[in-house]
Parts: structure tokens; sequence; C-alpha cells
């Protein structure tokens, strides 16, 4: 909103207002758009009559002015783009910020074209400004200018610490910038300089000192450096040329990124080793082609490789290397692009021939040669003509895409300059939705001089050399041929040709227009036709086949011959193109009449001049057309043509003014069906009621409701689109049934009523203490009479202020317990919230006289009542599908309570918060789960169950005398840091769990929350607290087992460790997946009472979970968390090592377990392990000598035994503190051990194990 004008009127600013509704689309019309331009009318109303008021003063229109400036700053606070969060509007502002971009000629974005749009928003308003002055990202990008010292400086300090980029571009009309200081040069992450000649010198040793110098520090941020001169610089220069720059991983040890252009290339091979991007334009070398391969092959995280006019500058020559190379091939694991460009075709030969390209790489080649490429081979040498010679001998084993390749398409064109001769070979990739839609297209030219003989004749191999190039990509689906007629080969080749690509199905050939071309796609079709047998044709999934150029008599027999004799064989084409040039040969259609009997889909255009008919298949053009339905044809024409004919009768000689106004009145008729005529308008009346339903606004929301002027809008925008629409919503009862009765819209409530007629409604009602003196009143509410129509009520109240709280309650008392008024046969759905902070002292009625019966509510099913004295009827609960009881009070016994849930046979969901300890009487005093003396409650439809704030002792107490299924649902949590009883062990949906997620912590809440997946999965989420109070108390002395259960608290030092109470608690769940958390308390180190998971608790453990698949354990750095690690692992040893249940022995140092002895087997023999599916192990915590010991024992045996580890990982925590306290050496000899016996290993001190070596000592071992 930018007001430019300061004399714009009341009318303008309104418009300007306005204006911002048009940079939304039409479509999208919210609420907003509405009240937008009406407040600022009222308010200037308001103003103009207080103004007109007899008596007004200078000093009251003063005020009222003040006021509107007032208003208008209330006004744009209230702006929807004023209340966005602060991440947002960076976020949408950062779209609107340019990037710094090199322009044709090198030009860069000025900083002018930068600072624009963020100072076009810092104008908008004062929070726009802040946001974006607080925002360092903004600030960034720094293009020093001569002619704008203070703006970079003021980049600077806006930019604060953040990484910054500084672009440079000297030119000799701006041969000064303002260099920024060199204390800001460790915040610089990405660096482009460019300069060419004639410029000014400074500039340029800021640079030298910048990169080189060593009063300068280091650029420890630098990831990008980008550095560009021209030529002719190298050769006039002065001062400090290209060729002093020597580049060092010591001053740039975070690059990752190196582009260079006319600079000499760094002669620090250090510095390769890190880049994922190289990028060398013509950049000469001190070094030799082996020191520069060796240099290569430390860049083991090269991600992009480009080469330019860079190779041939070596001081070497790379027509003395061997075709094939004597030295081991350099692998890049992680290329993903090649470029290799102007270059001889023998160098770029030589040089891939040294590489190793991996096969989802893309690969771009090309040649410039001022030579013309001699017609023979070289011995040992294979080079491709198709390819311009640049393909190396050994490209099987150098150029993995080649195998890949999907699509080819091969240009063939003639030279007919004696110009450079340019080649080049693409293979480009292109993943589709689905990660099997991927293409590979494979492209590359053979484009020799025409006058040359020799090239001529070699030309005559290339259909040989495509088979020899691509013979080891099986899953060619598409050739595409340009201008093949130029270079004819024989039908043996064409016949090689398709033998090599059995999966064709689609062939595009194009041929020349001299006559050798039409030699050539002759021989393609009979070598089509030659290359398959009576027994089993070639290219079977052939479908589509497209011939464009000169096409003669000798090619239609061709086509004819193949497509005949394959179409006898019951392989039929879908699709044969045939689009001829004009030629001076006249072709009868007649030869292609047997071809086309066998393809049904046949697209046959003959475009010849003096062909005397134009056979065109009018149906293609309707196919080729993008998508035009009928509906778009007639919406164009219906109009015009009736403005035509309204035309004609009002031209006709004689009109009088009646037939005129006659011809007005059918113009509106016309124009009526025309509005009807739309799709969206014959659409059915129930598919519209069905999307108008689903523009129903939510009622509520985190218990406040929506207020009646938000559920009406959307209703009211519908019928005020057209007549139509408004009948329909008018006539739909269902879309008025839902009342929310309010006093001062007591008008709608009854207009709502009416038209819902006899459809069942919904209320909605809630009063709160806060809001205008009419809020706090309901309205009379619907008139009694209509109580039937009732299917769901909500009524929520809040009677916190005892003076008014008690009024409130009188209308749905008098609707749910008043004789007077009839019964309810229709509710289904009943929710009843009373919200008070202090009981309130009633005179009349209060939430303990509610008494809902089945006599008056016979058809309930859905009941929740929050601090609402709970039913007396037990009849009530019978047909329940949903009980909730939240803080409610009872005059139940516990006993009685438990007979009424015994009736709810069709109970689906369940939920009690706060409730069980009201009833009458004492859980504490009942009996447990092993002794009940009454029988359990079964639900069979049960599906969820939700019991939360209670005591430990009440939950279990409950839990005991009702039966859980399986397949049900579970959430239980406490409100005190106890812990459970016995009784949760008993549930069926412990017995199911496959995925457990467990966090033993010092919480003040222990939960267990058990769901199920769409997958079937049953996922169990426990929090484990540190206390050891059994009775409900919440007393407990802080030394218990971190456990939801607690069977013997006086065992094992007052408490059980996590992976001991986890084995009693599911031990006999076929748990798969198992997440342990373990984060105590900062005083937890100082507790030695706190207990720690020993050896036989992890050994017992991972034998009561066979089938145990994925481990994951994180724990606090620290001598407590590495001991469970260490522990973790022994355990694991233990388990699989020990032959009976026993319990291993003590070490005398630790006083901990240690793992029992492997027994004795037989010679060859292999010894079962615990937990033989477990293939993923991951660790979280710091790790000592100790830990990589036991994991070096216990992996190691697995693997012995034939159970090796798809993944390793033992966590990044606590690098810094390993290093310093523990020898790496010791930690890295461990690792070397079991990296044969795992897929992946990772850990602090190694990224990643190399997999191939582990594979080869897997087959060493595997031998031995």
């Amino acid at each position: 909103m930018l007001f430019k004008s300061r004399r714009a009127s009341d009318s303008q600013m309104t418009c300007a207002l306005s204006s911002e509704s048009t940079l939304v689309p039409t479509s999208v019309l919210t609420t907003s758009l509405y009240w937008r331009p009406s407040t600022p009318q009222a308010l200037r109303q308001q103003i103009a009559r207080r103004i007109a008021q007899p008596g007004a003063k200078e000093e009251v229109a003063k005020a009222i002015a003040n006021e509107r400036l007032e208003f208008k700053t209330l006004w744009n606070r209230s702006l929807p783009i004023n209340r966005l969060p602060y991440e947002l509007l960076v976020y949408i502002f950062t779209f609107l910020h340019p990037t710094v971009t090199v322009g044709p000629y090198g030009v860069l974005t000025s900083s002018r074209e930068i600072s624009q749009p963020t100072l076009e928003l810092m104008a908008t308003c004062r929070l726009w400004r802040d946001v974006i002055v607080d925002t360092p990202a903004f600030w960034s990008a720094v293009v020093p200018e001569c002619w704008n010292t203070k703006w970079t400086e003021l980049c600077l300090s806006r930019s604060r610490s953040a990484p910054i980029e500084v672009w440079v571009r000297l030119r000799p009309d701006r041969p000064k910038f303002a260099c920024p200081p060199y204390p800001s040069v460790h915040c610089i992450r990405r660096l482009h300089f460019s300069f060419v000649a004639h410029t000014d010198d400074s500039g340029k040793g800021w640079l030298f000192q910048l990169l080189c110098g060593t009063q300068v520090p280091a650029m420890p941020a630098l990831e990008v450096l980008e550095l560009e001169t021209t030529h002719d610089e190298r050769a006039q220069t002065q001062g400090k040329t290209p060729n002093d720059v020597n580049l060092t991983r010591q001053r740039l040890p975070c690059l990752r990124s190196l582009t260079l252009t006319g600079i000499p290339a760094p002669r620090d091979a250090a510095l390769y080793a890190d880049l994922h991007t190289l990028s060398l334009t013509s950049c000469s070398h001190s070094l030799s082609i082996d020191q520069f391969l060796d240099a290569l092959a430390l860049c083991t995280r090269l991600k992009t490789l480009c080469l330019h006019e860079t190779l041939d500058r070596l001081s070497e020559d790379w027509k003395q290397r061997d075709p094939v190379p004597r030295r081991p091939l350099i692998h890049f694991p992680h290329l993903d692009s090649l470029e290799v460009s102007q270059h001889g075709s023998v160098c770029t030969s030589r040089f891939l021939s040294h590489i190793h390209v991996r096969a989802s790489a893309q690969l771009e080649i090309s040649t410039r040669d001022d030579t013309r490429v001699s017609g023979h081979r070289d011995a040992g040498a294979s080079i491709f003509f198709l390819a311009g010679g640049m393909v190396p001998p050994n490209h099987a084993a150098t150029l993995a895409p080649l195998a890949t390749v999907t699509n080819v398409e091969v240009d063939t064109r003639q030279d007919y300059y004696s110009g450079v001769y340019l080649a080049w070979l693409r293979v480009s990739r292109n993943t589709g939705a689905a990660a099997t839609d991927t293409t590979v297209t494979a492209s590359m030219s053979m484009n020799m001089a025409l006058a040359d003989p020799a090239c001529r004749a070699a030309r005559r191999g290339w259909v040989r050399e495509l088979v020899e190039l691509l013979g080891r990509a099986p899953g060619v689906t598409a050739l595409t041929l340009d201008n093949t007629g130029s270079h004819p080969d024989s039908v043996a080749d064409w016949a090689a040709v398709f033998r090599a690509f059995p999966r064709l199905e689609r062939l595009s050939v194009r041929s020349g227009g001299d006559p050798d071309g039409v030699v050539g796609m002759e021989h393609m079709f009979l070598g089509l036709h030659a290359a398959g047998s009576p027994a089993a044709l070639a290219c079977q999934h052939l479908r589509e086949v497209g011939v464009f150029g000169l096409v003669t008599t000798t090619v239609y027999e061709a086509i004819r011959t193949c497509i005949v004799y394959r179409g006898r064989q019951g392989v039929v084409l879908e699709e044969l193109d045939v689009d001829p040039t004009p030629c001076w040969v006249y072709v009868a259609p007649q030869d292609l009449q047997a071809a086309q009997s066998y393809s049904p889909l046949t697209v046959m255009l003959f475009r010849s001049r003096r062909s005397s008919k134009l056979a065109m298949d009018s149906e293609s053009t309707v196919e080729r057309m993008s998508i035009l339905t009928t509906s778009q044809y007639w919406r164009q024409s219906t109009p015009q043509a009736l403005r035509q004919q309204i035309a004609r009768r009002i031209a006709q000689p004689g009109a009088k003014e009646e037939v005129a106004k006659a011809i007005s009145n059918e113009r509106l008729q016309f124009k009526t069906l025309w509005n009807h005529s739309p799709p969206i308008n014959r659409l059915p009346y129930e598919l519209l009621v069905y999307i108008f339903t689903l523009l129903h606004p939510c009622i509520g929301c985190y218990g406040i409701l929506t207020s009646l002027r938000g559920i009406s809008q959307p209703n009211l925008d519908l019928m005020a689109t057209c007549r139509l629409w408004r009948d329909v919503i008018v006539d739909t009862p269902a879309l008025w049934s839902v009342i929310v009765p309010e006093h001062r819209n007591a008008k709608w409530t009854e207009l709502c009523l009416a038209r819902s007629r006899s459809a069942p409604i919904e209320v909605w009602a809630q009063v709160l203490p806060w809001g205008r003196p009419d809020h706090l009143r309901l309205a009379c509410g619907p008139p009694y009479p209509l109580v039937h129509r009732i299917r769901s009520l909500y009524f929520a109240v809040d009677i916190g202020l005892p003076d008014v709280g008690v009024s409130r309650l009188d209308w749905p008392f008098r609707l749910l317990f008043d004789t007077q008024v009839p019964v309810m046969p229709a509710l289904e759905k009943l929710d009843l919230a009373i919200i008070y902070n202090t009981r309130p002292r009633t005179r009349g009625r209060s939430p303990d006289d509610v008494d809902l019966s089945r006599q008056r509510l016979p058809c309930l099913r859905s009941l929740t009542l929050s601090g609402i004295f709970a039913t007396q009827d037990p009849a009530l609960y019978a047909d329940l599908r949903t009980l909730t009881l939240t803080t409610c009070s009872h005059s139940l016994s516990i006993n009685q309570f438990l007979d009424a849930l015994a009736l709810c046979t069709r109970l689906e969901t369940l939920c009690l918060h706060d409730t069980l300890e009201r009833l009458s009487g004492d859980w504490a005093q009942r009996d447990p789960g092993p002794v009940l003396r009454r029988p359990v409650i079964h639900f069979p439809r049960l599906n969820s169950l939700e019991i939360s704030k209670h005591s430990p002792i009440c939950t279990s107490r409950f839990l005991a005398h009702i039966h859980v299924q399986a397949s049900v649902q579970l959430e239980i949590s406490t409100r005190s840091r106890a812990v459970l009883d016995d009784n949760v062990t008993t549930l069926a949906p412990l017995a199911t769990v496959n995925d457990l997620w467990v966090k033993a912590s010092g919480a003040d809440v222990a939960s267990l929350q058990i769901s199920r997946t769409s997958e079937n999965v049953v996922t169990a989420r426990m929090n484990m607290n540190s206390d050891s109070d059994t009775t409900g108390t919440g007393t407990g002395t802080g030394n218990a087992a971190a456990s939801p259960i607690n069977r013997n608290p006086d065992r094992d030092g007052g408490g059980r460790s996590p992976v001991r109470a986890l084995v009693e608690v599911l031990g006999h769940a076929p748990v798969t997946e198992l997440a342990l958390t373990c984060y105590w308390p900062q005083w937890e180190p100082r507790c030695p009472q706190c207990p720690t998971s020993s050896v036989a608790d992890w050994a017992a453990l991972f034998r009561a979970f066979p089938r145990l698949d994925r481990l994951d354990v994180s724990c606090l750095a620290g001598s407590r968390g590495e001991l469970e690690i260490e522990h973790m692992f022994l355990g694991l040893h233990a388990a699989s090592t020990s032959v009976s249940d026993s319990e291993p022995a003590r070490s005398a140092e630790t006083g901990e377990s240690s793992p029992a002895p492997a027994p004795a087997l037989a010679l060859g023999a292999r010894a079962p392990v615990a937990c033989p599916h477990l293939r993923s192990v991951t660790v979280y915590a710091g790790g000592s000598t100790a830990v990589y010991e036991a994991v070096r024992t216990c992996i190691g045996y697995r693997g012995r035994q034939g159970v090796v580890l798809d993944l390793l990982d033992l966590g990044r925590k606590g690098r810094d503190y390993l290093r310093s306290r523990y020898s790496s050496a010791v930690c890295r000899a461990c690792m070397r051990d079991i990296k044969g016996y795992a897929g992946r290993v990772k850990d602090v001190f190694m990224d990643e194990v190399d997999w191939e070596a582990a594979e080869a000592g897997r087959q060493v071992r595997a031998g031995e």
C-alpha cells in the first residue's frame, strides 16, 4: 500500500485500499474482501455526523481529525498482511529479493537493481521496514562499486556476522571499486571476481592480497570461488598477472566449488580433495598429465566436472599417450555431471580413457578440430567417427552411462563448408513422476567435411559403429536418425542394428535430398525385414514408425515388403507416418494400400504438390489439437450466431419500434438461456448441494464457537453469485440446519429455523464471561415445540462469576429436565460443558442438579459431559457409542458405575478424564487384577480407550475390571510422578506391539499410548519416570525404576532398570523396532541409587524380542551413557553365546556382568545367535575405548556366524570429547576389524567405510 499522492481525496484513498483485492484472484473471495471496502466508509459517515452537530467548534473538529488518524493506524494494523508471522513475511520477501547473476558478456547485476526491491518493500510500512532491516540475509549480497561506497558499507553493517557474497567485475569504464575491508573476509562465503584488460591495478591488488597475501587472514568461510579474466589480460599487464594466483588449501580450507577462467590451475593438489564442483576454462597448467590426473584422483567427493579448452594446455602432448592407459582408472563415486568441450578429438579420447564415469551421471562432450580427421583408424585405437573420434577405445569400462541409454538421436548431416569440424556426444537423464519413468537420451553427431574423400569412405561404417557403441544398452526403445541417407550402409549393417535393440518401440528416420538418401532409407526397411526369422521377428515391440524426407517408389516397395511380412506374422504397427517432401517422381498411393491394411491407426499425409489427390486423415487433426472439448466450440460460436440473427431482424425494412422492443426482449431471453448453458449450471442438484456442503465452515475450535457471521457468510456469498445457486441454497434444508442462538440476531435464528423446515437441526450455544453485554445473554432459543428436531446439542457456559453464572443455566435445564417441555426423540449427540474456576454459591440450579434419563433421550448415541454431575440412570448407557466424562462428580458407587458400563455393549469410544476418583468409594481398597470377585466387563465394539489425569492405583484398579481387545487404540497417562501398577501388563494390546518407542527420563507424567496404522502396524509409546510411589500420593523417593509399572519396589536396590521393565511389560510382544531414549536429570550423575541396565538385563531383552529388526538407543554423553551402550552390545553378545538362562559371571573390577564364553561347536557349524533378523543398529551417545571393544566383540562374533548388519551407526555426539580424552587409533582399529561384518558403518571417526573393500574381505573369509 503505497500512497504517493498527498492531495488524494477520501475516494481516491478508498480506491487505493480496494485495489489490493485485485492482486488476489477473483475466484478466491474470502470474508476480508467484503468488509475491507465497507469499514472506512462507515468511519467517515460517523465522523461526518459528529462534525454536523450544532455547536461544534474547531477544537472538536481537530480532535475528530486526530481520531481519524488513530482509526487509520488501527485499520492498517488490522489488515491480515500485517498480522502474518515474522518468519512468513521473511519467506515471502525472499521471493521478491533478486539474485546476482552474470549476464551476457559477463555483465553483473548492478547494486541498484539489487537494492531496488528492498527499498520498495521498506517504503511500504514501518513493520516491513523493521523486518527487512533485522534480517541479515537480505543484505548478504555485496556488489562494491566506486560510486556507491556508502551502500556497500551499509550492507556490510546490516549483514552482521552472516555469510556474505561478494561480486566484483572490473571494466575499463569503471576501473575502480569499493574494496570491502579485510577484517570482514572471514564472512565471505562466495567470491566472484571478473576483470578485463586495461583495468586499474588496485582492484587486482586487492584480489591477490586477499587470496595469496600473508598479511590478510585466511578465508575460513569461503565455499564458492569464481575468477574470470580475458585471454589478452595475460599478455597486457604491467603489475599483477593471473599467473601470480596461487590458491592453497591453507588459506581456503572450506572451498567446495572452484570456477576459473583464464587463471592458471592450482598447483596445490590438496585443494582438490574436498571440491564438489570444478570448472576450468582456458586455464594454463604447470603440471604434467600424470600430475593433473593424480590431482583429479583426490576429488572423491566431486559432483560436477567441467573442462573447457584446458586439457591441451598441459605441459605434455596427449597424442604421445597410449590409446588404452596403463594406470588404474580414476573413479568419481559421487559424480553427477561431466562436461568436456573445446578440445581436439584425440585429446578428449585420451583423457576419457583415464576416468570412470558412473552410470547415473550426465555426460556432455564436444570437440573442435581445425584439421580433418583421417579416414583410417590408428593401430590399437578405436576412434569412432560417429561421435567425432572422441569416444575412447575402452568406452565399455569408462563411459558407463552408455549402457543405460533408452533413447538414441543421431545427426549425420554433411558439412559443405571447409570450416571447423564440430561434433558432440550428450547423455542426459530425465526422471518422470515415478522412479521407473527415467529416460536416458543419447544424442551424437558425425559432421565431417564432404570434400575429404577419406572421410566420405569412412562414413559408410557409421551404422556398425552405432552397434559397437550402444550394443551394451539393451533398453533402447526410441531411435531417431537425421539425414541418415547421406551415408548409406548395407542391409546387413541395418539388420545388426535391429538385432542389437530388441526392445525398440519407436523409429523415426529422415533422409537427405540426394540419391544416397533414398538408398539409405531403402536399406533400413530391408534390414528390418532381414533381421527377423520366421520363428521370431526382430523388434516385436515396434509400434510407431515415421519416415520423412525424399521417398521414391523403391522406398515404398521396401516399406510394403517389411510391413506386410510383419503383419502376416502377427506383429501390427499402431502408427505408420510417411511424410514425403516434394519430389520429382510422382508417387501413387496404391503402393501403400497393402501396408495400410495392417496398420489400423495409420496417418498417411501426402503433401506432394503434383499429386492429383490430397489424402488426409481428418481424425488426426482432432487428435493433435490441444485438449479442445466440444463445449469450447459452441461457446465461441453460439453468441456470435445470436448476435448475427438479431442484427438481421433489426435490419429488415419496415421494422418499427415495437418490433425492435420485441427483439430486445428476445435478446434478454437469449441471454438467460446462455447463462444456463455453461457446464457449472448444468450440474445435478445433488452435486451442487454436495459442493456447497464442503464450503460450510467449521463450528468451533479450542472451545470457541464460530460466530453467527462466520457461519452465514459462505451461504450469503454463494447466494449472491446467481439466481440458480440462490434457489438451490434456499430450497436445501440441510444448509440451514446449524443454529447458533445469539441475543443480537434473533431474527436470523428464526429465519434458519423456517428454512430448515422439518430437517434435523444442530444447536450450538456458548456463553463466556467476557465480551459485550449482549453476548452474555442467550436468545430465547429455538421454540420448545421444535425440540423434537434437535439432533445435536452443544452447550458450554462459564459460571466463574457467581452473580450471573446461575441465570445462564435456566435454558438448558428447562430443555433437558423440565416436564412441561416435550421429549427430545431425535437427539443423538449431547455435549454439555460447565466451566468454572471456583464453584459458585448458587441459590437456584447448579451443575449437580443435572440428571439425564433415557425416558427423555431415547435415541442418544454420543454423550460428552464436562463439569456435569454424571447421570444416575444406568439405562441411558445401553445404546451409547461414545462416552466422554471429564471432571464429572458421581453419586454412584464403584460397583454401580461398573454395572452401568457393563450395559454399554455397543460402545466404540470411551474417554475418562479426572473422573474415576470422584466415585463414592476408594479404588485402593479394591481387589487387584488376579483376584477379582466380579466378572470382567467386555466391550466387543470398542475402538478407542483413553484414561488420563488419575492416580496410578486408580487407573490400574479400573483396568483390572475391563477387557480391552487387541485391536483397541489405547492411551493412558497419570497426573503424578508415580508409576502404574501390575495390571497394565494384562492389557491385550500390549501383546500385539510391533514398534516400540520408550523415553526414560525424569518426566512428571508416566504415559502409555498404543495406536494402529493403516498398514496394521501397532506402535507403542511409553514415557518412563523415576519415582517409586505406588500408592498414588506422589511422595516418591526418586530411586525407583524408570518404568510405567513396579511389581516390587524393594528389589535391586529400590528399583529396576528401564530395560528390565520393558521385558516384564512387553516380553511376549512381536516387537520388530525398538527406540530407547535415556535422558536423566542434571542431578542424576550424583545419584548412585538410580539403576543402570546391566548386561543380564540387555541379554534378557534380546531373548524376549527374537524378531527385532531395528534398534535405536540414545543416551546423554557421559560415563553413564557410555556404560549403558557398552552393556547393550555385551548383552547382545551374551544373548547369542549363552546356551542357557544362567546368570553370567560378575566382573571383579566393575561388578558388572561379563559375557559368557562361546559354546564349543563342531567344525564348520554355526551357532544360533539372538535376534537373527537384526539389520540396523543406531546409537547416539558418547563413546570410549571400552564401547568400541564391546562393538568389535559383538559384531565380530555375529558376523562370523553369518549374521551381518546392514547399517551400524555409532552416532556423532561427543566428537570433541572423544578426541580430547581417548585415542582414536584404538577406535579405528576396532572399526577396521568389523567393517566386513556390516554393510554400512558410520561413526565419529569415519564418515563411510570402503564398501568394495568390505565386500572383498567377506569373500576372502567365506573362502577360508
